[in-house]
């Protein structure tokens, strides 16, 4: 193999391996992102029911 067939295989290499990582931190992200979602609602709803609580 000549010196640029061994780059050209070597980048197609490492893009497919950042586009891999890539969509799997999209996904783990995504995931993270809605469980962080659900716990701010939750949060929140807990917050205003203890505010409710509280005579000002």
């Amino acid at each position: 193999m000549k010196l640029s067939e061994i780059v050209a295989v070597a980048v197609i290499g490492l893009l497919l391996w950042v586009v891999w990582r890539t969509m799997r931190n999209n996904r783990e992200v995504m995931e993270m992102d809605q469980r962080f979602r659900y716990d701010t609602v939750s949060d929140m709803m807990k917050t205003d029911s203890q505010l409710d609580d509280l005579d000002f």
